[in-house]
């Protein structure tokens, strides 16, 4: 139970904009405990550890742990923690300029989610998808994987950031202040800016 709080607490943290105070929770988090009762905990608390090392600034770190966490999964793989590790290798190559192979390792994490079908991997995925996407230039690509989000940006403050971003890049300021503003009711104490940007 300890590790299981932990692994939500670094998310809380990851929210808040305390990437330090993340990584240190994802890493206690990180229990033989949590591995094998709760295996997609473990893989979520890992990916939010890599995350937070990111955002920390160490890179070379995250690459590492990201390196750690592909092994892992490669043991003994999972779909849920095989999509959150090419979701990580996906953040990690466009925090290193890898603007190609993040945008093909985006949609191969984003085959993975809608083959399981879950909402939030969907908008987990989609949101950053969308971010690389917009900044790459391609803005058609964008509104199409946008779509398969945009049902839940009532609900999800990703999903609502999202859609905001997407608007913007279409210079539909109307809609896109609209969409912004339901991601701030959604995102109450949280920091907008890393809630899409792990």
């Amino acid at each position: 139970m300890r590790a299981q709080a932990n692994a939500l607490a670094a998310d809380i943290a990851l929210d808040r904009g305390d990437a330090a105070k993340a990584a240190e929770l994802g890493l206690l988090a990180l229990t033989p405990a949590l591995e094998s009762r709760m295996r997609e905990t473990y893989a979520s608390a890992w990916l939010t550890r890599v995350h937070a090392l990111r955002r920390s600034g160490h890179l070379a770190q995250a690459r590492s742990e990201l390196a750690r966490m592909r092994s892992w999964s490669d043991a003994a793989p999972q779909p849920f923690d095989h999509l959150r590790v090419v979701l990580g290798e996906a953040d990690q190559a466009i925090a290193e300029d890898q603007s190609t192979l993040a945008l093909g390792l985006y949609g191969d994490a984003m085959g993975l989610a809608n083959a399981r079908g879950i909402p939030d991997e969907t908008v987990m995925v989609g949101a950053p998808y969308v971010q690389a996407l917009i900044d790459a230039g391609w803005t058609d690509e964008a509104v199409s994987v946008n779509g398969r989000i945009a049902p839940w940006a009532d609900r999800d403050v990703r999903a609502a950031l999202t859609e905001a971003r997407v608007y913007t890049a279409l210079g539909k300021t109307l809609a896109a202040d609209s969409s912004l503003r339901r991601a701030r009711q959604r995102a109450g104490e949280r920091q907008l800016s890393p809630i899409v940007s792990r």
